[in-house]
């Protein structure tokens, strides 16, 4: 379930007079759920719009839990075939990633700035050259 709140125009608003005053707020709801809340305002023909999806691991039923974790990751990194132009590399190169973040986790809790910033840098690279992956 969506819901958009559109405000159209940009005229300066001004303090709300009093604490339970009424906006002239209109609901409507399409046939696929998606709702919106529209607030008119008089001034310059523009709008503006917040939306807001009913979606997450806080929106999860019992026994549905972990869904929305599954999609985020299927969205923005795709599968063995889907998202990658070559996943045995990727994965090698992922390995080496892993190993440098766990040399600078050691690094950071022995205190040793100067290693810190070097890693650091060394991921920072190893992450750049990991976009030639992504389709």
């Amino acid at each position: 379930m969506a819901t958009v709140l559109v405000a159209a125009g940009s005229k300066e608003t001004a303090a709300q007079e009093s604490p339970g005053e009424q906006l002239p707020v209109k609901e409507v709801t399409l046939p696929n759920g998606m709702r919106f809340l529209i607030l008119p305002r008089d001034g310059s023909p523009t709008v503006s719009f917040v939306a807001r999806f009913g979606v997450g691991g806080v929106h999860e039923r019992l026994g549905t839990t972990g869904t929305a974790h599954l999609l985020e990751h299927l969205l923005f990194k795709g599968t063995s075939t889907i998202g990658t132009r070559d996943v045995d590399s990727e994965r090698a190169l992922f390995r080496i990633m892993d190993a440098v973040h766990d040399t600078l986790v050691r690094a950071r809790a022995a205190a040793e700035t100067e290693r810190v910033e070097t890693l650091s840098n060394r991921i920072e690279a190893l992450e750049d050259s990991a976009r030639i992956f992504t389709e």
